[in-house]
């Protein structure tokens, strides 16, 4: 028997935890916490012919597989991204892992629902390459850039953004760039909307920190010889040429020479009647950077194939060496290892824990693709770092737990400390202190702990708790990932390896995971409480950051169309709106954490503004009479807002109510080719507001646009002449609407 999994889903959403609507109706579900953990949601992905019929998707709603893994046991791990009319929603994949029978047994991700309630215009006004010209034009005006700049590893692909909940059509444009006379290597990712060419995200991406011999190490560590202490490097050899090559089938190591750019493996003189030593070159306290990093990244990808029995890139490893002058950082930009020679705080940056390091940030690039920012951020640099200390185990047989100890200067100094995150000054060792914003370098303090009590549990190695996590980075973590949803992972890949949880559990309720669920807002003595009438509006009030007020409406059976509308009432453009959220739930009070945020409820709003809505159609209202609560929460202090609620009886499909002849309306197509909109003008509304509604040519029914002034015009940025428009008054017991647009 095959059982509707949206009606499923509207169980969980209540039940369990981490569902968010939006002010759009693009309503996300997670299928972590509220599927998996769910035998009836996997039986009937099981029993559905197609996850199409599954997941419950609209016809304009697809899942296209990006990768898939079949495991020594015969499982397989599946990647599906989703799209709407053809485009994809970024930041988000869908996984599903299945035993050998093909049954199910584990989903993680997030679905995105009724994005077609958004009026979503999946019709770009702006090219590809002219947000990927327009972006990179951005970058070179930082006054950082004093120079030209060359520009790498180009891509701007169309997809749909969730903008603080909201969908919005946009290019994700990403880069690599520097200069040749130096400077700061950057490789950004721009979401750009594909409508009016404005910046919807931003976030940094240059994620940080024959047989050979010769010397490597550096006044720290000491000199030591690769065919003595450590075993001998591998290069190419060219007898006829006299010349060894850094150059084999897994590594490639090239001398940049304190350029920007270069591709060309690093020879030296080599003869049969000689001993083949590389001692290029003494620079800043480090004997041989490049026998360094050769030798390193040797070890790396050996430690991969032998512990997960794969490479750690699907390409050879590529490293650059000698990159610019004085660079104290290294990178990895999407296709290449880079490392700076150092200054006065590192030595040349080629020590085994940063190799590792920064080939694990191509790892998690090409297999989770957690995104380089928030807590999925801190997890990605996490894993770098747990990768660095497991070479470190490979190799030595022991790790320090110290990042990067090798090459800074400090002798006592390390960049982070994973026994204790917070004696580095910044980084932070527990859920509990994280806020949105942090530096993914701090944050990452949170697992890196996790991990070392993980080592430290009887039982387990580093070699362990390090398949543990790429198994999960690899298997399990999708890009949105933050703590919770990522420990979910470790748990359901401590399964098909057959480690104790238990233990898992245990190591990360010490940093505060999974955090506890929140609790009622509304529910609190000290959150009033107060009654609201459909139609009808609150009087301007005013918020303290961390403050909630609550109110219930009272929704009658087989209504239609909810509207519930914040805005900001502050007069003078000078004066700061503040930011007021806004979070509603039918049947009890939200259960919200607005700092990150998430929780239960059926629809949240909250964009860095104080103008929220959330709508909602008739297939997500209950059928019955039922109370609606509605939370806004002041995330920082607001001087004056006003909040209206307004929902429509059902009227057997047809929305809004019929036309009459109390209002006018008229619907004009204005702008050039790649600036259209429809400008709106009315007369005869007596409201203070009214409700704009608009329709498709491909849909049925119309949808609410939007609530406004009674000001007699209004502009859809968004709006075709292949819409169709209606107005209305609101709150009316009898409500007048205009006649319905061509």
């Amino acid at each position: 028997m095959v059982v509707n999994l949206h009606l499923l889903f509207s169980f969980v959403v209540i039940v369990f935890s981490l569902s968010s609507g939006s002010a759009l109706a693009a309503n996300s579900t997670s299928l972590t916490r509220s599927l998996n953990k769910s035998p009836q949601v996997l039986q009937i992905i099981n029993d559905s012919a197609t996850l199409h019929e599954a997941f419950n998707l609209s016809p304009h709603d697809t899942l296209i597989k990006s990768k898939q893994r079949v495991d020594k046991r015969g499982f397989s791990h599946t990647r599906y991204r989703q799209a709407y009319r053809g485009v994809p929603i970024w930041g988000e994949e869908i996984i599903i892992n299945r035993d050998r029978s093909g049954r199910a047994i584990y989903v993680n991700g997030r679905l995105i629902h009724n994005l077609a309630d958004s009026q979503l215009d999946t019709m770009p006004h702006i090219s590809a390459n002219s947000a990927l010209n327009t972006m990179q034009a951005r970058v070179k005006n930082r006054p950082s850039n004093n120079s030209p700049l060359i520009f790498r590893n180009e891509s701007s692909e169309l997809v749909i953004f969730l903008a603080a909940g909201k969908p919005k059509l946009s290019y994700a444009v990403s880069f690599f760039a520097d200069s040749r006379d130096g400077g700061q290597p950057t490789r950004p990712t721009f979401l750009v909307d594909a409508h009016d060419g404005s910046v919807l995200f931003e976030y940094e991406g240059l994620t940080h920190v024959q047989m050979a011999t010769g010397p490597g190490g550096n006044a720290k560590t000491g000199l030591y010889s690769f065919g003595d202490e450590f075993e001998m490097l591998d290069v190419d050899i060219d007898m006829a040429a006299s010349s060894c090559t850094m150059n084999t089938p897994n590594v490639k190591t090239v001398d940049l020479n304190h350029s920007e750019s270069g591709s060309t493996a690093f020879s030296f003189t080599c003869n049969e009647n000689s001993v083949y030593i590389n001692e290029h070159k003494f620079i800043n306290g480090a004997f041989s950077p490049l026998n360094d990093a050769h030798y390193f990244g040797g070890v790396v990808f050996d430690m991969y194939n032998e512990w997960l029995n794969e490479s750690p890139l699907t390409i050879p490893l590529m490293l650059r060496v000698h990159y610019s002058t004085n660079y104290e950082n290294a990178f990895w930009n999407g296709s290449s290892m880079t490392f700076g020679d150092g200054l006065t705080t590192f030595y040349p940056l080629v020590s085994l824990d940063v190799m590792a390091h920064e080939v694990s940030h191509g790892f998690t690039e090409q297999h989770s693709g957690l995104i380089y920012s928030g807590q999925s951020g801190g997890i990605n640099e996490s894993f770098s770092d747990i990768a660095g200390e497991a070479a470190e185990f490979y190799m030595k047989g022991s790790a320090d737990f110290k990042v990067g100890a090798d090459i800074i200067k400090d002798p006592d100094g390390a960049l982070r400390y994973m026994q204790d995150p917070t004696l580095d000054g910044s980084s932070i060792g527990h859920a509990a202190d994280y806020y949105n914003g942090m530096n993914v370098h701090y944050s990452s303090g949170v697992y890196n702990r996790a991990f070392y009590l993980l080592v430290h549990t009887e039982g387990w190695d580093v070699k362990e708790a390090f398949i543990l996590f790429a198994t999960a980075n690899r298997d399990y973590w999708s890009p949105s990932d933050g703590f919770d949803k990522a420990y979910d992972g470790l748990l359901a890949a401590a399964s098909g390896l057959g480690y104790d949880q238990a233990d898992i559990t245990a190591a990360f309720q010490q940093v505060g995971i999974p955090k506890p669920p929140p609790g009622p807002v509304c529910d609190n003595s000290n959150t009033a409480t107060s009654s609201l009438v459909n139609g009808s509006s609150t009087d301007n009030f005013s918020g303290v950051a961390g403050e909630w007020r609550c109110w219930v409406l009272e929704v009658g059976a087989e209504a239609t169309d909810l509207d519930v509308v914040l805005r900001n009432t502050a007069k003078g453009k000078k004066t700061n709106p503040g930011d007021a959220d806004l979070y509603i739930n039918f049947g009890r009070s939200p259960l919200v954490d607005p700092s990150i945020p998430d929780g239960v409820f059926d629809c949240g709003s909250y964009t860095p503004s104080s103008d929220e809505s959330c709508l909602m159609t008739s297939s997500n209202i209950p059928t019955i009479e039922s109370s609606l609560y509605i939370a806004v929460y002041a995330y920082s202090s607001f001087p004056s807002v006003k909040l209206t609620a307004n929902y429509s009886p059902d009227t057997n499909g047809e929305t809004p109510p019929l036309p009459t002849s109390d209002i006018t309306l008229t619907a004009t197509e204005k702008g050039g080719r790649n600036k259209k909109f429809v400008s709106l003008n009315w007369t005869g509304a007596i409201t203070e507001m009214v409700n704009i509604y608009r329709k498709d040519r491909d849909q049925d029914n119309y949808s609410l646009l939007t609530e406004t002034q009674n000001d007699g015009a209004y502009k859809d940025n968004d709006g075709s002449s292949y819409n169709s428009y209606q107005l209305c008054d609101v709150g009316q017991t009898s409500q007048s609407c205009s006649n319905v647009t061509p």
